[in-house]
Formats: structure tokens, sequence, C-alpha cells
């Protein structure tokens, strides 16, 4: 399995699934990863989304749902809610390991060959993120390594250019990790 880093905007990506960043209602959030998401998958995203709320009441810490990608290019957008981390500090690094893996299950299970991951929590949730992307990478190559079927390339996105030079200073003990 390869694991690529992107500077770019999540949303626009190609791969067959992108991991959407969501709060445990799903509802739409102005300047985050799930308000761009909302944004580009559109309308029907929204609704689709508060359909499957008024069933299931929340999307839980580390857990994941799957969804059409609507609007984008993407075949599949999977939802996870990442821990927050000053109010489960102790929890949250297996929270987010959890969240990471969860992911990558519901795309292999899915038969995607490609899946793009945002840096889950490090946002308004405020995870430090040398430890997320450390847990993130870990992770995913865990999955990689263990039950992996069909995952065939994962995509780190960096949003800032700052965080995609975090991300390559840490990665330098991943081995398989291209830089775009």
């Amino acid at each position: 399995m390869e694991i690529v880093i992107i500077l770019g905007n999540i949303e626009k990506r190609e791969t067959d699934a992108i991991v959407n960043a969501s709060n445990k209602y799903l509802f739409w959030e102005d300047v985050t990863v799930n308000g761009v998401i909302h944004v580009g998958a559109g309308m029907e995203f929204t609704n689709y989304c508060a359909e499957w709320i008024k069933g299931n009441i929340a999307l839980e810490t580390s857990k994941a749902m799957i969804t059409p990608g609507f609007n984008l290019k993407s075949k599949y957008i999977i939802n996870t809610v990442g821990p927050v981390f000053p109010c489960h500090e102790n929890e949250a690094p297996e929270q987010l390991w959890e969240t990471i893996y969860n992911c990558m299950k519901l795309a292999d299970d899915y038969n995607c060959k490609s899946i793009s991951f945002p840096l889950i929590s490090t946002g308004v949730f405020m995870f430090p993120k040398e430890p997320a992307i450390d847990i993130i990478l870990n992770s995913v190559v865990e999955f990689g390594n263990t039950i992996n079927k069909n995952v065939e390339m994962v995509e780190i996105v960096a949003y800032t250019k700052s965080d995609f030079e975090l991300i390559k200073k840490i990665i330098v003990k991943v081995d398989d990790i291209n830089f775009n």
C-alpha cells in the first residue's frame, strides 16, 4: 500500500473515498473540513446526513459511516468523528488511532482502491499536530500490513504548507511515502 502526502483541499481529491472530519451530528460547520465537504458535496449530502442522524441520534467518536460522494469527484465520503483533545486527553490517542483504522476498514469493505484523509482532530478539536500525524500514519500502516485487502493508496492531505512541512518532518520514520 502506498502512502502519499498531498498539499491541497481534500474536497477536490479524486480518490475513491475522502474522509470527512465531522461532528457527531454531521452538521455543516463553516470553516472546517466538514464545512468545505458539505459545500462541495451539496445539499443532497447535507440532507442525507440529516436523515441518517434522525435514525441514529449521533455518530460517536472514532466511529465511521459512509455516504455517496454526491457532487464531489470521490465516489464516497467516509464521515467520522475524531476525539476532542482537551476534553478527552487521556483517551484521545487511542480514539484517534481507532478513528483512522475504522475509516480504513470501511474503505476496504467498500472495495475502495484509494482514500484521502485530512489531519483529523487537529483543527477545532485541538489534538496536537505532531502526535496526531504520528498516530494517523501508524494506524494507516498497521491496517495496510494486517487486514487490508483492497486499499492500494492512501493520501494524507495537508491544507496548509506548514502542515505539509510538518508531515514531511515526522514521516521520515515511515517507509513507502511519496510527497506531492
